[in-house]
C-alpha cells in the first residue's frame, strides 16, 4: 500500500481547507499535480479517500480512517522535526565527557557551568567510569570525547590542544630537595612518592622523568586528594609532583617549596580526544573548552 507522508498531508489538508486546490496551494503544488497524487494514491488502495457531496469533498471510511492516521502521524513527526532541526543546529544534544586526570575536577565544573548558561539545552555527562581507559570508551561508543595528557597522536582520532602545564616538585621547606634548582630521577630513589590513586607507569613523573632512567622510588604512597598529597608534603613526609596551576594556591604557606623537574623542566600537553565526525553541539562545547578554561 506504501501509505506516505505527503499522502496523509494531502488528505489533512483537503479535510481542513475543504478544496483541493487550497489543500494544493498549501503543499506548493499546483493542482493538477495535488489531483494526481489523491487518484494515483486511492488507485493503489483500491478504495475511494472522498466522495462529491453537493460539490463538497466528503471523507469515506477510508478516508476517515486515513486522517485519523494523519492526526496522530503528522504532529509526531512535526515534533521530530524539530528535535532534530535543533540538533543537526547544536541546540540540543548529549555530551559524554571522560578525563583522564582527576586533577581537571578543579577547573571543568566552572567551564561546564559557562556553556550551560548559554546552551541550557544540551546535557553533559561526565563518565567517571572511563577514567582510567578513555581511548577504549570513546572507541566504543560510550562517551564522546575524552581530556587527555600528552596523548600520542592516532590518525583515527580529532586532536585539539588546550593548555600547557609545568609539572613541579613539590616538598616541605626543610626537604633536602628544596635546596636544589631543578631535581633529576636520582633525586627520587630514595624518596617517598606522594601521587594520586593511579597507576606508576600511568604517574607523568614516572613515564617521562623515572622509568626511562630505570629508578624507581624507594616508597610510594597513594593518595586520592590534592589536599592530602599537599598536607603530607607540608609535614616532611614525602615528597610529590603537581602541575604548577593547581599548587599555586597552596604556595601562601611558607613551609611548602617547589622545585623543577629535570633541567629544562616537565612539560604535559592537554587536549581534547574525539572521532572525526562530530555533531554540532560538540564542536561549539569543544570550542568553548579551549576559550573559557581558567585554572
Amino acid at each position: 500500500m506504501n501509505i506516505e507522508i505527503k499522502h496523509l498531508q494531502l488528505i489533512s489538508n483537503i479535510y481542513d481547507l475543504g478544496s483541493l486546490s487550497q489543500a494544493a496551494e498549501k503543499m506548493y503544488i499546483s493542482q493538477p499535480a495535488a489531483s494526481h497524487m489523491l487518484k494515483n494514491f486511492e488507485e493503489r488502495l483500491g478504495g475511494a479517500v472522498f466522495k462529491r457531496v453537493n460539490k463538497k469533498l466528503v471523507l469515506t471510511q477510508v478516508g476517515e480512517v486515513l486522517l485519523h492516521a494523519a492526526n496522530e502521524v503528522l504532529p509526531k513527526i512535526a515534533h521530530y522535526e524539530i528535535q532534530l532541526d535543533e540538533l543537526i543546529k547544536g541546540k540540543t544534544g548529549r555530551i559524554r565527557i571522560a578525563t583522564e586526570c582527576h586533577t581537571s575536577y578543579s577547573w571543568l565544573p566552572k567551564v561546564l557551568l559557562s556553556f550551560k548558561e548559554q546552551h541550557p539545552d544540551i546535557e553533559i555527562d561526565i563518565e567517571v567510569e572511563a577514567t582510567s581507559n578513555p581511548l577504549q570508551y570513546l572507541d566504543e561508543g560510550k562517551i564522546d570525547m575524552a581530556i587527555m595528557i600528552d596523548t600520542a597522536f592516532e590518525n583515527h582520532y580529532s586532536y585539539h590542544p588546550l593548555f600547557e602545564d609545568e609539572m613541579m616538585l613539590v616538598t616541605s621547606k626543610d626537604h633536602k630537595l628544596a635546596l636544589k634548582k631543578y631535581v633529576e630521577a636520582k633525586d627520587f630513589k630514595n624518596e617517598n612518592y606522594i601521587m594520586y590513586a593511579e597507576e606508576f607507569e600511568s604517574n607523568s613523573v614516572a613515564n617521562k622523568v623515572l622509568i626511562p632512567a630505570m629508578v624507581r622510588p624507594e616508597k610510594i604512597t597513594k593518595l586520592k586528594l590534592t589536599e592530602a598529597i599537599i598536607e603530607m608534603a607540608k609535614a616532611n613526609i614525602g615528597i610529590a609532583s603537581l602541575s604548577n596551576w593547581l599548587i599555586k594556591p597552596y604556595l601562601t604557606s611558607r613551609t611548602l617549596k617547589v622545585t623543577k623537574i629535570t633541567k629544562t623542566g616537565l612539560f604535559r600537553q592537554w587536549s581534547v580526544v574525539s572521532h572525526h565526525e562530530k555533531p554540532k553541539h560538540l564542536i561549539d562545547f569543544i570550542a568553548h573548552l579551549q576559550q573559557n578554561i581558567i585554572r
